[in-house]
C-alpha cells in the first residue's frame, strides 16, 4: 500500500459508531441579515444563505461543536450550549428511527433561544449493513457496486461510488438518504468517507474525479431542494488541493491531525501533520472553516492540542473514539 493510502486509512478508521479493536479565528458575519439567520427564533428547514462564502462564514461562527452518532438523547443535546452538532439521522439504532422534523427543530434551538446548526451524517464512500437501504440478500448476491468488507469496521463495506445504483441510494432519487435528511429539516450534510477514492485509484484511474463529481451532484441536488443547504466534508486532504472540490464544500473536518495515527494518544509525525496541513491550509485560504477532531482525553495533551489547532485557525473538538457521548464544552 502506498504511503498516501495508508494515511487515508489512518485518518478514516476513527470516525462513526463502531470502535476498532486497536487502537479560523472567528469570521464576522458580513450583514445583519446573516446574523438574523442564526438568531431568528422562527423555525426553518434550513439556513437560507445562498452564497458559498456566506455559508462558510455561517459555519465559522460555531465555536463549540461536536459529533454524536450513538446513544443520542434529543433532550440532552437540545439543552447543551453547542453551536454546531453533527448527528446520525437514524437516531434509534438498531431500530433505525429516522430523525423527525420535530426532533431536528428542537435541536436547532439553544437554551437561550439562539440558533444551532444541525448537520446529518452520510457515508458516501462506504455502505453499512445496519442502514435502512441494506438488503439481507446482498450477503449471497451482492450488487455490482458493493465491494469487500472493511476488516477494521464490522458491518462496513467499500462501494464503487461512481456507479449510479449507489448514487441513487445516497442522493440521486426520491426517498434517498439525502432526501430524507432534507425532509427532516437538517441544515446540511456531513459527508464521511469522501477519502475512500484513494482506495480505488489502483484499479480506477478516475477515482479522484469520480468522487469530486459525486460531491458536485449531491450538492446540486441538495441546494435545488433546500437553498441554503450546507455541505461539510471529512478528511480527504488530497481532494482539498483541488479548487473545484473546494468550491463545492462549505466546511471541512479533520480527524487526528496531531495524535493517534500510530496508536491512541501517540503524537503524529511532522511529516504526517505537514501532509495534512497542505490540503487544510488550501481550504483556509479559500475561507473554508476547518473543524478538527482529536481522540484524546489527557488534560495536558488536550491543552497542548487546543493551542496548536487554534494557532492554525482550526475549531477543535475532543472526543472519545465511539462518538457516543454528548460533546463536552471546554
Amino acid at each position: 500500500m502506498v504511503v498516501i493510502i495508508s494515511r487515508v486509512f489512518a485518518c478514516s478508521f476513527m470516525r462513526r459508531n463502531c470502535v476498532p479493536a486497536f487502537l479560523v479565528p472567528t469570521v464576522l458575519l458580513s450583514s445583519l441579515g446573516l446574523i438574523a439567520a442564526l438568531s431568528d427564533s422562527r423555525p426553518s428547514s434550513a439556513i437560507e444563505i445562498p452564497v458559498r462564502g456566506e455559508r462558510a462564514q455561517t459555519l465559522s461562527q460555531a465555536r463549540l461543536w461536536g459529533c454524536q452518532y450513538q446513544n443520542i438523547n434529543v433532550d440532552r443535546l437540545a439543552a447543551s450550549n453547542l453551536d454546531l452538532i453533527v448527528i446520525d439521522h437514524a437516531l434509534g439504532q438498531p431500530n433505525i428511527i429516522v430523525a423527525s422534523p420535530e426532533d431536528v427543530q428542537r435541536l436547532k434551538r439553544k437554551p437561550d433561544g439562539s440558533r444551532r446548526i444541525v448537520l446529518a451524517y452520510i457515508s458516501v464512500g462506504e455502505a453499512e449493513d445496519f442502514r435502512p437501504y441494506w438488503k439481507r440478500a446482498w450477503a449471497e448476491a451482492p450488487p455490482s457496486w458493493l465491494g469487500s468488507s472493511n476488516p477494521d469496521w464490522p458491518g462496513a463495506y467499500g462501494v464503487r461510488f461512481w456507479e449510479s445504483a449507489w448514487k441513487q441510494i445516497v442522493y440521486a432519487q426520491d426517498d434517498s438518504i439525502l432526501d430524507r435528511i432534507i425532509a427532516a429539516g437538517f441544515d446540511g450534510a456531513f459527508l464521511d468517507r469522501v477519502d475512500a477514492y484513494a482506495e480505488w485509484r489502483g484499479i480506477r484511474r478516475s477515482a479522484k474525479e469520480d468522487m469530486i463529481n459525486l460531491v458536485a451532484e449531491l450538492s446540486q441536488r441538495a441546494r435545488n431542494k433546500s437553498r441554503g443547504f450546507l455541505i461539510m466534508s471529512q478528511n480527504a486532504e488530497g481532494l482539498l488541493k483541488n479548487s473545484r472540490y473546494r468550491n463545492l464544500i462549505d466546511g471541512v473536518t479533520k480527524e487526528s491531525l496531531l495524535f493517534g495515527l500510530n496508536g491512541p494518544g501517540i503524537p503524529n509525525s511532522r511529516g504526517d501533520v505537514a501532509w495534512s496541513l497542505a490540503g487544510l491550509n488550501a481550504a483556509v485560504r479559500d475561507g473554508i472553516p476547518v473543524f478538527s477532531i482529536e481522540y484524546i482525553d489527557d488534560p495536558q495533551k488536550i491543552a497542548l492540542a487546543r493551542r496548536k489547532l487554534e494557532s492554525f485557525g482550526f475549531i477543535p473538538f475532543f472526543a472519545n473514539r465511539a462518538l457516543d457521548q454528548l460533546p463536552k464544552s471546554p
